[in-house]
């Protein structure tokens, strides 16, 4: 059982929402010794199976326990039980996790490498930028019964007047409270407690009625129709940009259940034409198939040079999504590309907006290999032929930030 000074550390390590996830993993081991880990680890366990802890609070002790016994290998996690489980009450029990928690379990679950996660705050992984969607056929460990696991309630007689807790105040009071947690003990399981039929006084007080039955309610994005209207949009923003509204219909889509992406769909020419017309078709993409990651960013790096690929590269090396060898092969084969340029209006397609790009890239502290500066400047020099005026303002750029 852990003191009180740290229960308040356990408590407020779980809560923050500033530190990455790997800073607040190192906090965790640098301040417990191994005994105060191990029961710390217990205590994360049952709060998650008890569902008692905030979302945020929630991902936190999830990634906490799943780092402690971190396994290349998910089969081999001694806690893939626990993943398990918090997938299936998330399937079950609605508001028992977030969207995000539920992401991460199935792609874990999956074999998807999620060691990106930790370089993200607890306020990005709740933010608009979550790299990962909910995987499908996951192959979890039902369990026999879902009952939740009853934890003993404490009372003491009344004060005179009621004293509210906050929930960190609540958990708190539980991590050093015997009855709910033991050293190195699992917790007890109890049988659900007897249901007894309502009384007529009771319905008298509860407004219980035949009118209160909640009414059935129809989600879209799981029908065949969805499947088929997903599929099309997909189909459509091959060859033309589609609207915002089928954008936002299309992310939703995918997001409900990302087999609506055919492999023709991320083969090298369709993905291209993709990337070329709706740029955030091409990052939905792949932020549903991060097993595709590595082949996509392949294509793009390699994809005819324009304008509207510009963009698309763009937004996928700024949302962190580029794999570290990206900008390299992006670089070197728009260089290749810009060797071959000899008219004006080659020149103004494809060396405007590559000047653009990286810009915008060095400007928000993307960092280029310094191996490719002397290529880069060189390279500015052939585009002033042509007066490329954009060539001048990446060269000063290059010039006060690498030479």
């Amino acid at each position: 059982m852990l003191s009180d000074e740290d229960a308040k550390f356990l408590i407020a390590l779980i809560s923050e929402k500033d530190e990455t996830l790997t800073s607040l993993y190192k906090r965790f081991i640098d301040k417990f010794d191994f005994k105060k880990q191990i029961q710390s680890i217990n205590i994360l366990t049952y709060f998650l199976a008890d569902c008692i802890l905030e979302h945020t609070q929630q991902f936190v002790s999830f990634w906490i326990i799943y780092q402690y016994y971190y396994n290349p290998d998910i089969n081999q996690h001694p806690y893939k039980a626990l993943f398990s489980l918090l997938i299936e009450l998330h399937q079950t029990k609605q508001g028992s996790s977030s969207q995000q928690m539920y992401s991460t379990l199935t792609q874990l679950i999956s074999g998807a490498d999620i060691s990106i996660l930790g370089e993200y705050t607890i306020n990005r992984v709740f933010g608009n930028s979550f790299p990962f969607y909910p995987a499908n056929n996951v192959d979890i460990l039902h369990s026999k019964t879902l009952n939740v696991r009853c934890s003993p309630l404490i009372s003491e007689p009344n004060q005179g007047e009621t004293e509210i807790l906050s929930l960190n105040e609540v958990l708190e009071q539980l991590i050093t409270c015997p009855a709910y947690v033991s050293e190195f003990e699992p917790p007890t399981i109890h049988t659900p407690p007897d249901v007894f039929p309502i009384t007529d006084n009771e319905v008298n007080q509860l407004f219980i009625s035949s009118l209160n039955v909640p009414p059935l309610l129809f989600d879209e994005s799981h029908s065949a129709e969805s499947i088929k209207a997903g599929r099309e949009l997909l189909v459509d923003s091959i060859s033309r940009a589609l609207t915002q509204r089928e954008i936002q219909t299309l992310n939703s889509l995918v997001f409900s259940d990302n087999s609506i992406i055919s492999e023709e769909d991320t083969n090298e020419q369709n993905f291209d034409k993709i990337a070329e017309n709706n740029p955030e078709i091409a990052i939905l993409i792949i932020k549903a198939l991060p097993n595709e990651r590595q082949r996509l960013s392949e294509y793009l790096s390699n994809a005819p040079k324009g304008p509207d690929i510009v963009t698309t590269v763009k937004m996928f090396v700024l949302e962190n999504f580029a794999p570290p060898n990206f900008i390299r092969s992006y670089i070197t084969s728009t260089m290749t590309a810009i060797r071959s340029v000899k008219d004006n209006g080659s020149a103004v397609r494809i060396c405007r907006p590559f000047c653009e790009v990286m810009i915008d890239m060095i400007n928000a502290g993307v960092k280029i290999d310094g191996s490719l500066i002397i290529n880069l400047t060189s390279i500015c020099d052939d585009m002033r032929k042509f007066n490329i005026k954009e060539a001048s303002a990446l060269q000063s750029l290059l010039s006060a930030d690498y030479l």
